[in-house]
């Protein structure tokens, strides 16, 4: 059954640019994965996967590395050569 309303998504794709965006960003401003990851609250473990386009975050841990990127969660996406 065909979706014609619907456009097709490769959310690999996406949560690969939103890694590449996060680890651009982090590395901008100079911090290491350990250090971002102490500054949000989030694990070092769950940065690393998502920055590999692996992990699949919720909009607050996308929030938390945002804020501390100094950055909207749009721009994450984006990165900083993208913006």
């Amino acid at each position: 059954m065909s979706r014609p309303d619907c456009e097709w998504v490769d959310f690999n794709a996406t949560r690969a640019e939103l890694g590449d965006g996060i680890r651009e960003w982090r590395r901008r401003r100079h911090l290491t994965q350990e250090e971002l990851a102490a500054a949000a609250k989030v694990h070092v473990n769950a940065l690393g996967r998502v920055e590999r386009g692996k992990g699949n975050p919720t909009l607050k841990v996308l929030w938390k590395i945002a804020t501390k990127l100094k950055v909207t969660v749009a721009q994450l996406h984006l990165g900083p050569a993208r913006e």
